[in-house]
């Protein structure tokens, strides 16, 4: 009992990976604003979408959410693999376009 002991304070408990991987696919289906995302833009490699426009779609939906545009740009832009720059002096994510309209049927 006291080498178990031992081993706890030394490794700590390991998780089994069967829970691990559980962890991560709930994770993963559970994710709403990753859903939010995709029901609003879609990879585009000629698409600019203003970090504005960005946080504004996604006020109407999680207006509680704190965050600056830049947050916003940056969460939509690791979604699909896409870069946050500047084009004609406003600041947006490359590489992406919003679709017609977002997941309430508001238009964009």
């Amino acid at each position: 009992m006291v080498r178990g002991v031992v081993e706890w304070h030394r490794h700590g408990l390991n998780e089994p990976e069967r829970v691990t991987r559980a962890t991560d696919e709930y994770r993963e289906e559970s994710d709403p604003f990753a859903d939010w995302v995709v029901a609003n833009f879609e990879p585009d490699p000629g698409g600019f979408v203003p970090s504005s426009e960005i946080k504004q779609r996604g006020e109407r939906v999680h207006p509680k959410l704190p965050g600056q545009p830049q947050a916003w740009s940056k969460a939509v832009a690791r979604q699909f693999g896409a870069e946050v720059s500047k084009r004609a002096g406003k600041r947006g994510v490359v590489g992406v376009r919003t679709l017609a309209a977002d997941i309430f049927g508001q238009p964009s």
